[in-house]
């Protein structure tokens, strides 16, 4: 039994170890089934995360080296010089900029010190670190350097620091060019100092006319501040005396973009009124649009006052003039024409002695004319009355006509005259005639005076380098010395040793000048003491010769006169109130039968006699003391009994203003006093047909 039940506990046994074999073989194979499982589901798991990380480690790989392209492009492109240096200055990099600025390349420049490439005295001797310092954040430091042409450049850097791999201290310096802006910022600032400080008030409005800005000197000018007139119109300096058409006028040509000038009359704060003298500009965009108006304005009350003032002593200086003119060749007029009668009597001739007597006594009158005529010219030219009747003239009959003056004058002192002018074809000037033959004249005469006996005085033409003709007269005379050369133009100033023995005035060169000048031109000279002189002078040409100034050849000049031939008794009445001019008439018309003179000292009687007798040819004092000459004359042409008398005035009023308005209103003549009597007995042939 025991065997038995040992048995069937063995068989126990075994069943159960077949079981157990069994479960634990379907556990193995579950486990290693399972583990395999879970094995290649780890295995496909990080296989998938593996491919996914290396196609995001991919991607950003290729982002990385965009970025990188991206930021080189950004580095070598940008105007900004981005330099990293150490604590002591050494470049470690900076940017392609740095070449284009320096002329040198990246690897020269790698390694120096950011002194060496900075003026010295915008460091100052501070350290890197003391500058970031000073300059770290959004203050840029200012420092200027020389580019490879040679130019300064102000450089406005920005200074930041970072900490290196190494672990030593790097600062990044990002530096941009603003030489231009700086410029542009010193221009506005003189800009603004000039709007500032401007002597005149400067308002600027808006298209509308609101104030957005007044200068200092408005205010001061005003009384009223900025903030008083700010977003206001400045109609609020408006006195109500302008006329609303000048306001209408202004709105429509500025509004269009045009300029406008004009004058208002304003009133300041404090209700005083003053004229005021605007100018007012449009200020556009860059598309052609208004955006402002600026106005300019000036306080020009007593401006107009000393204008008026002005005006009034220049009109009282014309009237000096006027009456010096007259008072003083009144007596001349005497003086000079009984001497030229006395030397020319065929009735009562003159003793030799009396003859020199005479002819000293004529010398005397011509050289205190020559005076007379000068200071007032002198006179008239300060004045501001000097006029002139700019014309086209031929230089070459200019030279003519001053050296047929000139003729006797060289004559009497042995010098011989070469024009070397006229053996070419001149181009046309543009002056006044009479002042240029004046000019011309003088710097003649002048070369004859000063000349050495036997000299030589020349005369020729050349282009002026200004691009004007230039008059030459050349002399062999004494010359000027250097130290008396600088007073030549001053008037009354004598500079030659023999000054006492040759006559003049001291201002003949003087008023030369100004003539010049008047017409455009410019004189000087050269002289050398003991060696001669050479003056010139300047004209403009023509225009119709200006593209080539000897193209056009002298103009012809006729002396085509009609024929004279004597007639009978002709009556000429001479109006004039002084007794010594009406004697000297007399004495004059003595010599001629066929001519009979009726004088008479009235204006009123003058007129009544023309009508009644209506005489060949009336000689008319302009300055007579009831009614004037040129009203007689009016009287004299408005009746048809005397309206085709020939009429010429005789006068010692020769200013050039009384000469155009006698030519103006039709005056047949016209007789300076003191009487030439040679270019009257022309005269007196022309008109009434007759031969002296």
């Amino acid at each position: 039994r025991l065997d038995y039940e040992s048995r069937q506990e063995m068989k126990k046994i075994e069943s159960y170890y077949a079981d157990f074999n069994t479960l634990y073989t379907r556990i193995m194979f579950s486990t290693i089934v399972v583990t395999l499982l879970f094995i290649m589901s780890t295995g496909a798991l990080v296989l998938f995360n593996s491919r996914k990380i290396l196609r995001d480690r991919q991607q950003a790989q290729r982002q990385l080296e965009v970025s990188e392209r991206h930021y080189r492009r950004l580095i070598e492109n940008v105007t900004d010089i981005i330099t990293i240096v150490t604590a002591d200055g050494t470049i470690t990099y900076t940017s392609p900029a740095a070449e284009r600025l320096f002329g040198l390349t990246i690897e020269k420049i790698i390694g120096r010190n950011i002194r060496d490439m900075v003026l010295a005295e915008d460091m100052q001797g501070i350290d890197i670190p003391t500058l970031y310092e000073q300059f770290s954040g959004e203050t840029p430091m200012n420092c200027r350097v020389v580019d490879a042409g040679g130019n300064q450049q102000v450089l406005e850097t920005y200074i930041h620091r970072f900490i290196g791999e190494d672990g030593e201290q790097y600062y990044i310096l990002n530096s941009r060019n603003a030489t231009l802006r700086k410029k542009a910022e010193e221009e506005n600032r003189k800009l603004s100092m000039v709007v500032e400080q401007n002597p005149s008030s400067i308002v600027i409005t808006d298209t509308f006319g609101c104030i957005e800005y007044v200068n200092p000197f408005f205010e001061m000018a005003t009384g009223y501040t900025f903030a008083e007139v700010k977003g206001k119109n400045p109609r609020v300096l408006n006195a109500g005396k302008t006329p609303p058409e000048v306001f209408n006028k202004m709105w429509t040509t500025i509004k269009s973009g045009d300029v406008w000038q004009g004058e208002f009359i304003n009133k300041k704060k404090n209700g005083d009124l003053y004229d005021e003298s605007v100018l007012v500009i449009p200020i556009k965009d860059l598309d052609g649009q208004i955006t402002h108006f600026v106005a300019l304005k000036e306080n020009v009350t007593e401006l107009k006052k000393a204008r008026l003032q002005a005006e009034q002593a220049n009109q009282a200086k014309s009237e000096f003039l006027s009456r010096m003119s007259h008072e003083l060749r009144t007596p001349l007029n005497a003086i000079n024409g009984f001497a030229q009668l006395m030397l020319r009597s065929k009735k009562n001739p003159l003793n030799e002695k009396q003859a020199k007597m005479v002819v000293q006594i004529d010398s005397a009158g011509k050289h205190l004319l020559e005076l007379i005529n000068e200071v007032l010219d002198l006179a008239r030219i300060e004045a501001g009355k000097l006029s002139l009747s700019i014309e086209t003239i031929n230089p070459c009959m200019l030279i003519e006509d001053c050296l047929l003056l000139m003729g006797n004058l060289a004559q009497q002192r042995g010098i011989v005259i070469n024009n070397q002018c006229c053996d070419k074809e001149i181009a046309l000037v543009q002056a006044d005639y009479t002042r240029a033959k004046q000019v011309l004249v003088n710097l003649i005469s002048n070369a004859i005076k000063y000349n050495r006996i036997d000299g030589c005085v020349t005369v020729y033409i050349e282009v002026d380098p200004s691009g004007q003709l230039r008059f030459v007269v050349a002399d062999t005379g004494l010359g000027i010395s250097s130290e008396k050369q600088q007073q030549l133009f001053v008037p009354f100033a004598r500079l030659s040793d023999n000054s006492d023995v040759v006559e003049g005035t001291g201002i003949g060169m003087t008023i030369t000048k100004q003539l010049v000048e008047a017409m455009n031109g410019a004189i000087g000279f050269e002289s050398e003491l003991g060696q001669g002189s050479t003056f010139w002078f300047t004209l403009p040409f023509s225009r119709q010769s200006k593209e080539d100034p000897y193209s056009v050849a002298p103009t012809v000049i006729t002396n085509e006169k009609e024929v004279v031939v004597e007639g009978s008794d002709r009556l000429i009445l001479y109006i004039e109130d002084n007794p010594a001019n009406v004697s000297l008439m007399e004495s004059f018309f003595e010599d001629w039968q066929m001519m009979h003179l009726k004088t008479t000292l009235s204006a009123e009687e003058g007129i009544t006699i023309a009508m009644e007798q209506q005489p060949d040819l009336v000689l008319l004092d302009l300055n007579l003391p009831t009614l004037d000459g040129f009203e007689v004359f009016r009287q004299l042409r408005a009746h048809p009994d005397t309206a085709t008398i020939p009429v010429v005035a005789v006068t010692a009023d020769a200013m050039k203003e009384t000469l155009h308005k006698a030519a103006r209103l039709g005056f047949d003549g016209f007789v300076p006093k003191p009487v030439d009597f040679e270019k009257f007995k022309m005269t007196i042939s022309d008109l009434l047909k007759v031969q002296f």
